[in-house]
């Protein structure tokens, strides 16, 4: 039978976390979902592990040749059966059963995506630029107050219009979200990929912005999004998403020499983020993309990035077609109010890191932490009490 939840999650030599996942979701008792896990690890020694679990619903393939992260997910998602699918990495996890009850109301009503809540959880070792030890820390989920639709071409001008500074935004997305089989496939007949563009989060969520249907925001928190040391979302974390863009090899081929001449010349999340944004666009819409909001993006690169990096950020402005004296004062403009959001973000996550700090559990991996809230849950007969 056709499963009506495929878990896709792409590896690469990190097995501690991917056998993690493994486990969790093995100690599940819902039966209509399939893991796909897509190893391309310098051995397979972590394919021997799941197939000691003997458990049909996980599904291990590994392959030896060399795949950047799109080429990975790409190869995962094709070996998906389900219904819907929903792209984690390898440290991070997800809550099945509500997961399920979610999608069959989405199946009923055809819904293309669903938005679900989403926790946060740092895995021991983490250590914060600012915050200090994190490790083993479950964050208190934001979520939206009440479930609702969503208009999706609505979604990717608000994307747009910030300059991509505020990431996917509330664009349906497969990577920590879910989407249906046949919206991922209609990006991929245009395409040729279900990531097209260089940041493969922002370029699926932009394409399937342009693909799908509905979109359907809900408070449930469903998918844990996981921050291990070695991860994107770690070095965030850590303060090292910089770089130059001639010296991150993950990126696909032909993005440095694709790169549009208004964006900052340099690797962050806010460059990259841009720049796939504008890739997917063109390749996922019959009509010209959204106005990219430059003069936020310039802004965010000014106030957030290194210092180091600032030559870079004018010479784009220059590039601009209408460099000048009304640039300027957007740019300027937009950074007071990026300062402003950020002071507000600030205090919000000094909320939620004194919410953290006074929950005495320390979770040791993502297998503990998806049994503890399974358990709550069911002690409950409701989501674990942890958003605000």
């Amino acid at each position: 039978m056709r499963p009506l939840l495929s878990i896709v999650v792409p590896t690469r030599n990190r097995q501690n976390c991917a056998l993690s996942l493994v486990k969790g979701l093995h100690a599940s008792e819902a039966r209509n979902f399939e893991l796909v896990l897509h190893d391309n690890s310098d051995n397979d020694s972590l394919g021997a592990a799941v197939a000691e679990l003997g458990d049909p619903r996980l599904r291990y393939s590994h392959t030896s040749d060399k795949l950047n992260m799109h080429g990975n997910f790409d190869r995962a998602i094709e070996q998906a059966k389900g219904v819907y699918l929903c792209g984690l990495g390898d440290d991070d996890g997800i809550l099945v059963e509500p997961a399920l009850a979610l999608l069959q109301t989405a199946l009923d009503r055809d819904i293309d995506a669903v938005l679900p809540g989403i926790h946060s959880y740092s895995w021991p070792d983490l250590r914060h630029w600012y915050w200090g030890d994190v490790g083993g820390r479950l964050f208190p989920s934001v979520t939206p107050a009440h479930e609702r639709l969503l208009d999706p071409e609505t979604e990717l001008a608000a994307v747009f219009a910030c300059g991509v500074t505020r990431g996917v935004g509330r664009l349906p997305r497969v990577y920590q979200g879910i989407v249906s089989r046949r919206s991922l496939d209609a990006v991929k007949a245009r395409s040729g990929t279900y990531f097209p563009g260089p940041s493969p989060d922002m370029a699926n969520a932009v394409a399937l912005g342009a693909t799908v249907r509905s979109i359907w925001l809900h408070p449930e928190p469903v998918i844990i999004s996981g921050h291990s040391p070695k991860s994107g979302g770690g070095a965030g974390a850590a303060g090292q998403h910089h770089g130059r863009l001639e010296d991150q090899p993950h990126l696909p081929a032909g993005t440095v020499e694709a790169w549009t001449p208004a964006i900052p010349r340099f690797w962050s999340g806010f460059t990259i983020y841009a720049q796939s944004a504008q890739v997917a666009a063109s390749q996922s819409r019959s009509v010209p993309p959204p106005p990219l909001g430059l003069a936020n993006l310039y802004a965010a690169c000014l106030v957030f990035e290194r210092r180091a990096y600032w030559p870079e950020v004018w010479k784009a402005m220059r590039r601009h077609p209408r460099f000048g004296p009304g640039l300027i004062l957007n740019v300027a403009g937009a950074a007071t109010m990026l300062l402003a959001q950020r002071a507000r973000g600030f205090v919000g996550n000094f909320l939620r890191y004194r919410f953290a700090r006074g929950d005495p559990r320390r979770f040791t991996d993502i297998a503990d932490l998806m049994q503890a809230l399974r358990d709550e849950r069911g002690a409950a007969g409701r989501p674990a009490p942890v958003t605000r």
